[in-house]
């Protein structure tokens, strides 16, 4: 079933504001718009701390300095030139929402408007979610209640576990980003979804660092990498098993085929590196803006040309063990001098 954009406004909430839409249907219709506008074009996963610098920057915000205005809003300007040209997409995920939406109305709605302004692509990513359980897959619960009994809030959470419904086109994997990149807005931008929701959504980041700090602190065992890897991946596809069953990963051992999920399942692969790496580190205790970090890392890394992270994670993945540019075309930056050369070099050569 198909929806015109009309029909998808009186569908998905009712005349109170509550989310309606039979679940099955809502999740074709999200399947329904695929964000053809990355095809042919560098993809540049930017993370919060950047959002952040940019609205800084353009507001003229007294907390920074004024040589750090001048480079972010350099940096800004030249994005802006690229996608006015059509030759890039910016990206950022569902997860980084989710940290936007906690900021006071000001900053929030602000840096919802830098987003717009460059036509960022929403990438849902779900598939973490989902693997620790916060979210049940089969009941398609939210928190305490069933999405369907959610305000437009809730959608927004609903998302996280639509992108692992759509692991299901795991056969063309590498195609995954674009698999993944709905208009999970309904058509609205960042800044009119955000001015509609109201923080009642389930966070999962700090159960997260709960979780890997109780059992790092409880579990005094030595591990190698090499054996959180696998088991993370072992772990990760008996969790989605209903949703990869038709995939070639569904039918291999991850000890004996690293480099198929390597190179076919990255952001299975990235996950459980990133968790491994992590777990193996004892005294690292883990934040929970960490569990963002490691959602926008699988994506950045696995189907990114350019990710502009932070420090502590762009030294966690260009580092052994997981030393992810061994393995994927992605280049990290996290030095806003570096990028601000990368984002002019672009404009000059493409």
């Amino acid at each position: 079933m198909s929806y015109t954009d009309q029909e998808l406004i009186a569908l998905l909430l009712d005349e109170n504001g509550i989310h309606r839409l039979p679940r099955l249907e809502f999740i074709e219709l999200m399947r329904k718009k695929p964000y053809d506008k990355v095809v042919g074009k560098r993809i540049i996963f930017i993370d919060l701390k950047y959002w952040i610098s940019f609205r800084m920057a353009l507001e003229d915000d007294i907390k920074m300095k004024l040589e750090q205005k001048i480079l972010y809003k350099s940096i800004y300007e030249n994005l802006l030139e690229l996608v006015i040209k059509m030759k890039v997409v910016c990206v950022t995920s569902d997860s980084i929402l989710t940290e936007v939406e906690k900021m006071p109305l000001d900053r929030k709605l602000g840096t919802a408007k830098i987003m717009d302004s460059l036509h960022v692509a929403v990438v849902l990513n779900g598939l973490n979610a989902c693997t620790f359980e916060y979210i049940n897959i089969d009941l398609i619960t939210a928190g305490k209640e069933p999405i369907d009994q959610y305000h437009l809030s809730s959608v927004f959470e609903a998302n996280r576990f639509l992108a692992a419904v759509t692991l299901k086109k795991m056969e063309n994997e590498p195609d995954l980003l674009y698999n993944i990149m709905y208009d999970s807005m309904s058509e609205m931008t960042v800044l009119e979804y955000l001015k509609e929701t109201n923080g009642d959504f389930y966070d999962s980041s700090e159960k997260f660092a709960e979780l890997v700090n109780d059992t790092k602190l409880k579990d005094t065992a030595k591990h190698s990498y090499e054996a959180l890897l696998v088991q993370g991946l072992v772990s990760q596809t008996e969790s989605l098993k209903k949703l990869i069953n038709y995939t070639p990963i569904s039918k291999v051992n991850p000890l004996e085929n690293l480099p198929l999920y390597i190179y076919s399942a990255p952001f299975l692969y990235l996950h459980s590196a990133i968790l491994a790496a992590i777990n193996i580190e004892k005294a690292r205790k883990v934040q929970k803006n960490d569990f963002y970090d490691l959602s926008h890392s699988c994506i950045g890394v696995g189907y990114s040309d350019y990710f502009f992270t932070e420090k502590k994670f762009h030294h966690l993945l260009k580092t052994k063990p997981i030393d992810c540019t061994a393995h994927y075309k992605c280049k990290l930056y996290s030095d806003p001098f570096e990028i601000l050369n990368v984002v002019v070099n672009l404009n000059s050569h493409i």
